[in-house]
């Protein structure tokens, strides 16, 4: 048995290790941005932005990396029950894998990985991947930029995609910054190249894994 098993997670390793595509033609163009781009929050009041995806075609597997200024706002837990803060998943990821979920409010910092299993189906159009909700702290501005990202499809490759940054801004009145202010002051990020296809390999090896694993206990069970 111990053989079988061996074979098999090399089987999968293989099969996910063969190179992929650059990118995939998308029918028009993807943007991944805050929805809204701007909200206002008055000090210690909370407000829900959604990490959209908009104008994409066959997408399974999603990463985001967020940025944001943890003196201004802070990410509220979504799931008190498990360790950690973590952010809300979109309703069409709760039954696939979620490799990543965790929000750090020291250093300001949103990490999110998730992809669909076999048999799910791709998505297509414009898709929420996630919600977070912010707690304002203090006085000030806070640009939240996309610091990397990557789209996938069902055969990881890489969608190109264009990311908008938004803003938070947080003061007595509750006012919404200026998102031409926040676009001057953020360093424009396009989502291409083969680094994602690397990250994307890993979570497609860690997920089917967990479906291999599943899949041999069962045997082992039936015997």
């Amino acid at each position: 048995m111990k053989r079988t098993r061996l074979f098999a997670w090399v089987v999968v390793l293989m099969i996910l290790a063969q190179p992929k595509a650059a990118a995939t033609a998308q029918g028009s163009d993807v943007i991944l941005r805050p929805d809204p781009l701007s909200l206002g929050l008055m000090p210690d009041a909370q407000g829900t932005i959604a990490i959209v995806i908009e104008n994409v075609q066959n997408l399974y597997g999603v990463e985001i990396h967020l940025a944001f200024d943890p003196n201004v706002i802070q990410v509220e837990d979504a799931n008190p029950a498990w360790e950690g803060v973590q952010i809300e998943p979109a309703a069409w990821l709760q039954d696939g894998f979620v490799a990543v979920n965790r929000a750090d409010n020291s250093r300001g910092r949103i990490d999110f990985a998730a992809t669909l299993l076999n048999p799910a189906l791709p998505v297509s159009g414009d898709q929420a991947v996630a919600e977070i909700t912010f707690r304002g702290r203090q006085a000030g501005v806070s640009a939240l930029s996309f610091e990397a990202a990557i789209l996938s499809t069902r055969q990881a490759e890489v969608i190109p995609f264009t990311a908008q940054p938004g803003g938070i801004g947080v003061n007595p009145r509750g006012q919404a910054p200026d998102v031409i202010d926040i676009a001057e002051q953020t360093e424009p990020f396009q989502g291409t190249g083969n680094r994602g296809l690397l990250a994307l390999a890993g979570l497609s090896i860690l997920a089917f894994s967990i479906s291999l694993g599943i899949f041999i206990y069962t045997l082992r069970r039936r015997r």
